[in-house]
């Protein structure tokens, strides 16, 4: 098992079932600081917002994402706002 993949083991019922969830940690998501980026790929701006928002590059993804959504068609919009 790669090394970025926390182990869990978590028991469901008592007759031995169980699962294995595979969680990544904010190292595995792209670092987003550039708008142009954020603007080409808006999946990949609010994965970097949600992994690194609250990490030492906040300024610069925060203001990559929200560049990046001003720029995005209302489709995209739609999936990434809450009023949506």
């Amino acid at each position: 098992m790669p090394s970025y993949l926390h182990e869990a083991l978590l028991e469901l019922d008592t007759f031995g079932s169980a699962i294995q969830p595979q969680v990544l940690g904010p190292d595995r998501f792209p670092l987003v600081t550039d708008p142009g980026e954020a603007r080409r790929c808006p999946e990949r701006a609010v994965l970097s917002a949600m992994a690194h928002g609250a990490g030492p590059h906040m300024d610069e993804v925060l203001a990559a994402f929200l560049s990046g959504l001003m720029k995005t068609d209302d489709e995209h919009v739609k999936m990434y706002s809450t009023n949506g």
